[in-house]
């Protein structure tokens, strides 16, 4: 969802608004999966950073995963529009690196389908191909 109605407003609501008040940008707690916990308050701080750091693990595995499959065959899926909030995949970047961007231009197939959309992050003005963009769910409410 995005924070703001203003079209040039590129920041939408993360889990991260909800866990630590503003969006996640970097994680620099180390990796505490494997340690026990006792009841003494750095023992506490270690096992909420550790559920913290499995929620985001599972939300950058499931969640964000989950916005950009497009069932190519079993049903037909609304192509992007002009204006939609989405979220740039990149391969070679961590999910927390991913930007944030909105849509601009639409750039059609020959068969019709948008294949490639122009997107406006806030640094820069970028084409990228659908299969790269991951459309948030928001756009679809009513």
């Amino acid at each position: 969802m995005a924070v703001s109605d203003d079209p040039d407003c590129l920041e939408a609501l993360t889990p991260g608004h909800f866990l630590i008040g503003r969006p996640l940008t970097t994680l620099t707690e180390p990796t505490l999966l494997d340690e026990p916990t006792i009841s003494c308050p750095r023992r506490r701080w270690d096992l909420v950073q550790r559920m913290f750091q499995q929620f985001w693990l599972r939300w950058r595995r499931d969640y964000v995963n989950s916005l950009q499959q497009r069932p190519k065959w079993s049903r037909p899926m609304a192509n992007f529009k002009i204006g939609d909030l989405v979220i740039l995949k990149e391969d070679n970047q961590s999910p927390l690196d991913w930007h944030l961007g909105r849509i601009t231009q639409l750039h059609q197939g020959s068969d019709g389908l948008v294949r490639v959309a122009t997107v406006k992050t806030r640094g820069s003005t970028m084409k990228r191909p659908i299969t790269k963009l991951a459309m948030l769910p928001i756009q679809h409410e009513p």
